[in-house]
């Protein structure tokens, strides 16, 4: 059995370097810009010179950083058929939900499941204590990459109607000059990872104050 980019380096995580752990855990996180991206956009992207890369390749396994490269391409093209055979699932699921009730209200029922599951995941302490903050800092500048990018845009528009002072990272060059040149103790940096799994995304939120 040939094993994935995610089995390999949960087996060889610990036997790493810490410069290599580093970069391991960049391409856990992040297999579908290391398979969509050159090495030296990583490397400028990460901070971690391009050797690291093809370091840890080999300790992975790998002949090359290409081949390190190929099995991320392979994993997204997993992650892409898992989410075709859900989305087969639904369709399957019409005569039972002509049975039991509208596909709207079948979605709606999922979505407060969702939300009852993120109430009991969650600290309400600590989301008043978040709420606190991005209320009375002074800036709010929204950080997300990739995966994470559709989410800040809606999250900016949403703080839109209420606020100001929320910024978005990376639209544009010459005001991210601006912005970041103006960062101050008062203001606060919201920052969204997607965290990819073999199986499902997971997104994290992380409030610093600068």
């Amino acid at each position: 059995m040939v094993l994935g980019v995610q089995e390999r380096i949960s087996t060889k995580m610990t036997m790493l370097s810490p410069q290599l752990q580093r970069a391991a855990q960049f391409v856990s996180e992040n297999p579908e810009g290391v398979a969509t991206r050159s090495l030296r956009y990583v490397a400028k992207l990460t901070g971690i010179s391009p050797p690291t890369f093809t370091r840890l390749a080999s300790a992975l396994g790998y002949e090359k950083y290409e081949g390190l490269r190929e099995s991320c391409r392979d994993q997204i093209m997993k992650q892409g058929l898992i989410f075709a055979a859900k989305a087969k699932a639904l369709q399957e699921q019409e005569p039972q939900e002509e049975r039991e009730g509208l596909f709207v209200v079948r979605q709606a029922k999922s979505t407060i499941s969702n939300i009852n599951q993120l109430l009991k995941s969650v600290d309400p302490e600590q989301i008043e204590v978040a709420a606190k903050n991005l209320a009375s800092a002074r800036k709010v500048i929204l950080v997300g990459m990739m995966s994470s990018r559709p989410f800040i845009e809606y999250m900016s528009y949403m703080a839109s109607m209420g606020f100001e002072n929320w910024h978005v990272l990376g639209r544009d060059s010459r005001s991210d000059t601006s912005l970041i040149n103006g960062i101050g103790q008062a203001d606060v940096a919201l920052v969204m990872l997607c965290v990819q799994s073999r199986l499902q995304n997971k997104f994290k939120i992380e409030i610093l104050s600068l």
